[in-house]
């Protein structure tokens, strides 16, 4: 198996700086006035904010309660949610949650992981796969054209999954 690390699998350090806060943490005005728009309640509100703000820097949805406390924390400062629980863990288990993923996905204009996802990963790895023999190259090949078609990522296990399948049916081949 590829080990995570060693592919540009997109993940969130456990400990952002504050550099990385405001890159990619901080909200912008549109995106808060969306969340506004769209929750009824300070609780809501921070969770489809910290929702959109990892997507967007992910390319797939996470729990917000596996967000670490500090990028929580600074975007309900910047929203101005201050003395409100930071806990999301009820947001995550809400059906709200995917009603606001569904949204977030529209908003960004990225395309929910399917059968065409599934076609791209596997064309670009059969591609790449008669010059490349390591599953992370495979992996980060896949990657890109996902991120270029604006496909959502699949879970890290699915693209190894399908580089060993593609590398052994090319190996097979040749």
């Amino acid at each position: 198996m590829a080990s995570v690390h060693e592919t540009a699998y997109p993940r969130l350090k456990r400990n952002p700086s504050d550099q990385d806060l405001s890159a990619i943490y901080t909200p912008t005005k549109e995106e808060m006035a969306l969340a506004q728009h769209l929750t009824r309640s300070p609780q809501t509100q921070l969770g489809f904010l910290v929702m959109l703000k990892t997507y967007q820097r992910l390319g797939y949805a996470i729990k917000t309660s596996d967000v670490p406390a500090a990028a929580v924390r600074h975007i309900a400062t910047i929203v101005g949610l201050h003395g409100f629980q930071l806990d999301l863990t009820t947001y995550d288990r809400s059906p709200t949650r995917y009603r606001h993923l569904n949204i977030i996905r529209g908003y960004l204009q990225i395309t929910k992981y399917g059968p065409q996802a599934k076609a791209v990963i596997e064309a670009s790895m059969e591609k790449a796969a008669v010059t490349k023999h390591e599953l992370a190259d495979l992996i980060n090949v896949a990657i890109e054209e996902l991120v270029r078609h604006r496909l959502e990522l699949p879970a890290f296990i699915a693209l190894d999954r399908a580089a060993r399948q593609v590398r052994q049916a090319v190996s097979t081949q040749l």
